[in-house]
């Protein structure tokens, strides 16, 4: 016990005054652009009135309503000029630089004095109902070793402080001091819940049912002061221990009975947020819900409450997900950055549920709750396009993007999760040619990101996943594999043609250029593989048969040469039709590495037939791409330079 209020004393003291910290600088940031903002306008000002004015201004002269009048009537265009010439100092200038001054001087007086109420009125404030917290459970702890208090008398105590605290915060609110009426009722509502756990866990003095009744009731009570004070920190505390009650209460509830209790506290959650316009308290009741129950899953959850445990997390998903599009639609109202998070946070929440108990229950279906919330995030989006554009909510758009982003990326997990091995990377590469066709169309630049964050995602699983699978004889129907596998390239040089129309550049560099390089390098890649599998299965058939080994390992590399030496032909002569400097130059780079593989392994590793059979093959293939580039290297552009 010692141990726990000594680590509850250090956070106070660490915690507090960072959290101070961090109010000040923001306090300090929100002042730096309001002075910023004063600035512009009166520079805007002279610029829509430095014509001059009648007179100077007299920098020792009072500022009055009759000097600004006098100092404002422009002059006649000969006076400005002559005034200009003479270097005289306009009285638009003059009177600007003294209202900058004067304005210079107010904004950092406001500053001042603005940090110093902040400091010392609201910072002080949550700092002392903290400290007061810890020093009644230190005086009741003090009180309670030494027996001056029987248990039903200390919970009387703490029933009364408790009760006495709320009230008289709601009476200090009404008297004007609205930031301690603050600190005192959010201190009074944390002794109440503290004095029935007490009293339930400690003493026994109540049931477990009734605690969580007394627990309700301050609940409520504490959310009626919260809309009564305008306060949305009281609120806060009061959601707090209401999502705490369960646990505090001991537990043992079922899971349709959490699931109706945390159902009536997000309600009142939500119409305190509505009734006040307390977005933010959404988020608060989304996140309380969902650590309420992953508390009560580590205690309660086993065998047959997978189904009321999943509804369970369904129902709220819908409550949280469907609230935004409740709340703004009738009342024409735009959307905002809290509808965003409960969107995202509330899918993220049941998605993550829904992967967590079928994980554990050892049952499949995950892709299809990742389909279906796809689509229904999908439909979401249509309909609130078009039903806030009907009633005119302002930015709908926003809500569209981000339902829309939500639904993508659902059908982006829904691929690893209900596919496997080459099926995920040739369902990540059409998704990705998709969204990339689809950016183009609309316009919407995030979708260009996304796409090539999927085309990157199915090019590692490919490097990964499925090569692993390849070169020990090991890859199931070993033509399928391969040939899906070149559709995987054949997609990449797609999305590169895609890119290529639409003009895609990345810091300066076209990207539709480097897609179809890396779809050149994966068919490489892809055909070597093959080859390397095909050359495993034979071994694997050889045995212990050390000659057949060595053939098959012989066969492999020429067969891995020939292939080579064909490839770099193919991109060679699509580089001359297609008249792609790109495609050229990957063609001689495979001749490259075609020549360092015949001189370190061909030469060397393998028997006269394969080694003259590879050779031959490389040395036609070579002398034919050469008569290419002498005879058609003049066509080809300036990229080729002609042949004299």
């Amino acid at each position: 016990m010692e141990f726990l209020f000594a680590i509850v004393i250090v956070a106070v003291l660490l915690g507090v005054p960072l959290l101070a910290l961090v109010v000040a600088l923001q306090a300090k940031g929100k002042l730096a652009l309001l002075e910023s903002a004063v600035r512009g306008l009166e520079d805007r000002w002279i610029e829509l009135d430095g014509s001059g004015a009648r007179r100077p201004f007299t920098p020792g002269e009072p500022l009055t309503p009759a000097a600004l009048l006098v100092a404002t009537t422009p002059t006649t265009p000969l006076t400005r000029a002559a005034a200009a010439a003479a270097g005289a100092p306009t009285a638009a200038g003059t009177l600007a630089r003294r209202l900058r001054d004067r304005a210079r001087e107010a904004n950092h007086a406001h500053s001042a004095h603005e940090l110093e109420i902040l400091l010392g009125g609201k910072v002080l404030n949550r700092v002392g109902a903290v400290v007061l917290v810890v020093a009644v459970i230190f005086l009741l702890k003090h009180a309670f070793d030494h027996d001056w208090v029987g248990p039903a008398g200390r919970v009387a105590l703490g029933l009364v402080a408790g009760a006495v605290m709320t009230g008289g915060g709601l009476a200090l609110q009404r008297r004007g001091q609205r930031i301690f009426a603050q600190g005192v009722t959010g201190a009074g509502l944390a002794i109440l819940y503290a004095t029935l756990y007490v009293a339930h866990a400690l003493y026994g003095l109540m049931p477990s049912a009734a605690a969580l009744a007394a627990m309700v009731a301050v609940t409520v009570a504490g959310a009626l002061v919260a809309l009564a004070m305008g306060s949305q920190a009281v609120a806060v505390v009061a959601l707090a221990g209401g999502f705490l009650s369960p646990l505090l209460a001991g537990g043992g509830q079922a899971a349709f009975q959490l699931a109706l209790f945390l159902l009536c506290v997000d309600l009142m959650a939500l119409a305190l947020g509505t009734r006040r316009g307390w977005a933010w308290l959404d988020a608060v009741a989304l996140a309380g819900t969902n650590l309420t129950w992953a508390r009560w899953t580590q205690r309660e959850y086993g065998a047959g409450r997978f189904a009321s445990v999943w509804g369970a997390q369904a129902l709220t998903f819908l409550l949280f997900a469907l609230t935004p599009y409740a709340r703004r639609l009738p009342r024409r109202r735009p959307f905002v950055a809290s509808d965003l998070v409960l969107w995202i946070g509330a899918a993220a929440a049941f998605f993550l549920w829904s992967a967590w108990l079928l994980h554990v229950e050892r049952r499949a279906g995950l892709g299809w709750i990742a389909a279906s919330l796809a689509m229904f995030h999908l439909a979401q989006a249509v309909l609130v396009s078009g039903r806030a554009a009907d009633a005119g909510v302002p930015q709908p758009a926003l809500a569209f993007e981000t339902l829309l982003a939500v639904a993508l990326t659902f059908a982006i997990i829904t691929v690893p999760a209900e596919l496997d091995r080459v099926a995920v990377t040739f369902a990540w590469v059409a998704e990705g040619n998709l969204l990339l066709w689809l950016a183009v169309r609309t316009g919407i630049r995030w979708m260009k990101a996304m796409s090539f964050a999927v085309l990157a995602m199915a090019l590692g699983h490919m490097i990964v996943i499925d090569f692993a699978h390849m070169g020990r004889g090991l890859a199931p129907q070993l033509g399928v594999h391969t040939a899906v596998l070149l559709l995987c390239a054949a997609g990449y040089a797609c999305a590169g043609w895609i890119a290529h129309r639409a003009g895609m550049r990345v810091l300066g560099v076209p990207v539709g250029r480097w897609l179809r390089i890396v779809a050149g390098a994966t068919g490489l890649l892809v055909i070597s593989a093959g080859l390397t599998e095909q050359g495993g299965r034979m071994r694997l058939r050889a045995g212990e048969d050390v000659g057949t080994v060595r053939a098959a390992y012989r066969w492999t590399q020429a067969a891995i040469s020939i292939a080579w030496a064909l490839y770099g032909a193919a991109a060679s002569a699509l580089g001359f039709a297609r008249g792609s400097a790109a495609a050229r130059w990957f063609g001689l780079t495979v001749f490259g590495l075609l020549l360092a593989k015949l001189l370190l392994v061909d030469l060397s590793g393998l028997a006269a037939v394969y080694r003259v059979s590879s050779l031959l093959v490389a040395a036609v293939v070579l002398l034919g791409v050469s008569w290419l580039y002498t005879r058609r290297g003049a066509a080809a552009g300036s990229d080729v330079p002609p042949t004299p």
